[in-house]
């Protein structure tokens, strides 16, 4: 009788514990991102009222925080974006300058290019 208790206490155990052994073994990268924008001057502004970005007329503005991170437990190497299909960001509308590009260490080495007037791209170490 207390045999076949200890079999099902220890039968428990291995099933509570395999589930959690084998997840905290994974290796995983994950890239994971979110954005939030921030309308600033819309439209129905008064007549009177110009907004102005280095010499154009702006009808809309918006701030946009985009944060990008490895939600996974191994890192994203450099190596692992392919040169070919590089990582990119895009808006339906016009970027007008990028700023703020923060990390969470300086040994990441991130950098955020414009490529076109809605287009740019994240490139980083790790």
């Amino acid at each position: 009788m207390i045999i076949d208790l200890l079999g099902i206490i220890v039968g428990m155990i291995g099933c509570f514990l395999a589930p959690y052994l084998y997840f905290r073994g994974r290796h995983e990268k994950d890239l994971m991102y979110a954005s939030n924008s921030i309308l600033v001057v819309d439209r129905q502004l008064p007549e009177e009222v110009t907004v102005n970005f280095k010499g154009d007329q702006v009808a809309n503005l918006f701030v946009s925080r985009v944060s990008l991170w490895n939600h996974g437990n191994e890192p994203i190497r450099k190596e692992d974006i392919s040169s070919t299909d590089p990582l990119i960001a895009s808006s339906r509308g016009r970027i007008l300058a990028i700023q703020g590009v923060e990390t969470s260490r300086d040994a990441i080495g991130s950098q955020v290019n414009q490529l076109a007037e809605n287009r740019v791209s994240i490139e980083f170490d790790f």
